[in-house]
């Protein structure tokens, strides 16, 4: 069966899919990516196995070079932007224990207000004061099964894109990898 050709104003620009390769931190098992100031996508394969192609979710991951500092040894990472300082234990999978969930992965928020409450997030963080989705009407019931949204009083959000279909050149959708 063949697939119609995308118009030119479908393509997706490929080469903004990938994050751009100086804010990129590999190791044998993890990848991080600096997307900007705010933002960073975190990505861990046991088998080495990374997607650079956009998914449903994310189309572009290459907004430019941040601005960041990279302290490490051969443990210990430490990123640094002017809004959150995050320390990860390299090779380690991101989720730490029940009993000590910030063991592997620490993302602190740099902002004045949240060092003097000490924000921290860790895989797993409960972003209970995420505020949803948008709301279109005050005339409906809102669900409980809303999704997320991308603000939180928190201050932080996390968006799982693991389970996103991959986009193909063709603009068809591929399954998400499984590691």
């Amino acid at each position: 069966m063949a697939v119609y050709p995308l118009g030119e104003q479908f393509k997706i620009d490929d080469k903004k899919a990938a994050g751009n390769s100086k804010a990129i931190i590999a190791g044998q098992k993890y990848r991080i990516t600096i997307i900007s100031e705010r933002v960073v996508r975190l990505e861990y394969s046991n088998t080495s196995t990374f997607v650079d192609r956009p998914t449903t979710l994310i189309r572009r991951r290459d907004l430019g070079l941040p601005d960041f500092s990279v302290k490490q040894d051969a443990k210990v990472m430490e990123v640094e932007t002017r809004y959150y300082k995050m320390t990860y234990v390299k090779e380690q999978p991101f989720q730490g224990s029940s009993i000590d969930p910030l063991k592997n992965l620490k993302v602190t928020l740099q902002s004045r207000e949240d060092r003097d409450r000490n924000k921290d997030w860790f895989l797993g963080f409960a972003d209970a004061r995420n505020m949803l989705g948008n709301i279109v009407s005050t005339d409906i019931s809102v669900s409980k099964e809303m999704q997320r949204g991308l603000f939180s009083l928190d201050g932080i959000v996390s968006i799982d894109d693991s389970k996103s279909k991959i986009i193909m050149e063709d603009g068809t959708f591929a399954k998400p990898l499984t590691d």
